[in-house]
């Protein structure tokens, strides 16, 4: 009888250490899924993204910030996205009581679109930019391929392929994070670690994505190095990340 009964007290300790348990740590949310994978496309399409989890809701965005629960588009699920141009997609799922995925980016890139890309791009700093170490000295910004090479007859045909062909990374970032200006409290010009990348701040967590072969996504951390004259984006992964992106990229930037 005494052992019944103190049977009958452990199982009851140990559902409440797991109740206690379940309630400190939720179950995750199942990953968000993908109709359609990263890479090169020539024509339009609709992708779908959904969970497994029944009644988790998708949110997305498509200016490279990072949705959250409240925060991008959808708020359904599952959600359609019609893509006709380069487009960067990222999207996370969530649920009430549990814990939210974390956000999976996907980059749509169309070759005549990049072939086409105009000088000056909505949004986005034009033509010039302060750099940021002398009060009146400013770099010009030229977002465009050199159109006497995309309309040169010997490259037309060539060019579509030979983009194809070189390794590309994708590296997904809200506007602001690159060139956002935060004022330093004491007036004395920028906060460089606030700013953004382009001011010298780094930005933790942003998504990179291979093109070649097999197409990959990792997190890894954006910041600038070089001068006034020249300026030059570094990745820094994690030691998950290094392992996660093969050579040559992963042997060529900082890790932690």
């Amino acid at each position: 009888m005494r052992n019944d009964r103190m049977s009958r007290w452990a199982v009851m300790f140990a559902g409440l250490l797991l109740t206690g348990q379940d309630a400190a740590d939720p179950q995750p949310v199942a990953d968000t899924k993908f109709s359609y994978n990263r890479g090169f496309y020539d024509t339009p399409f609709t992708a779908l993204i959904q969970s497994k989890t029944p009644g988790a809701r998708i949110r997305y965005t498509l200016d490279g910030s990072a949705p959250t629960p409240t925060r991008g588009l959808g708020d359904a699920s599952p959600v359609t996205v019609r893509v006709e141009s380069t487009t960067t997609l990222r999207a996370m799922a969530y649920k009430v009581g549990m814990r939210p995925t974390n956000v999976d980016t996907h980059t749509y890139i169309f070759i005549e679109d990049v072939l086409k890309q105009p000088y000056g791009v909505e949004g986005f700093p034009h033509p010039t930019l302060r750099t940021g170490f002398r009060p009146h000295e400013k770099v010009i910004l030229d977002y465009q391929m050199d159109a006497s090479v995309v309309d040169d007859p010997r490259y037309r045909s060539a060019i579509r392929k030979g983009l194809r062909s070189i390794p590309t990374i994708s590296i997904v970032l809200a506007r602001e994070d690159l060139f956002g200006e935060v004022e330093a409290s004491d007036d004395s010009g920028l906060d460089m670690r606030r700013s953004g990348v382009y001011w010298g701040g780094g930005r933790q967590g942003k998504n990179l994505t291979r093109f070649r072969g097999a197409p990959l996504r990792v997190d890894a951390a954006t910041r600038l190095s070089g001068g006034r004259r020249a300026r030059e984006p570094q990745l820094v992964f994690g030691q998950a990340g290094a392992q996660a992106c093969p050579p040559p990229v992963s042997e060529r930037v900082p890790v932690g």
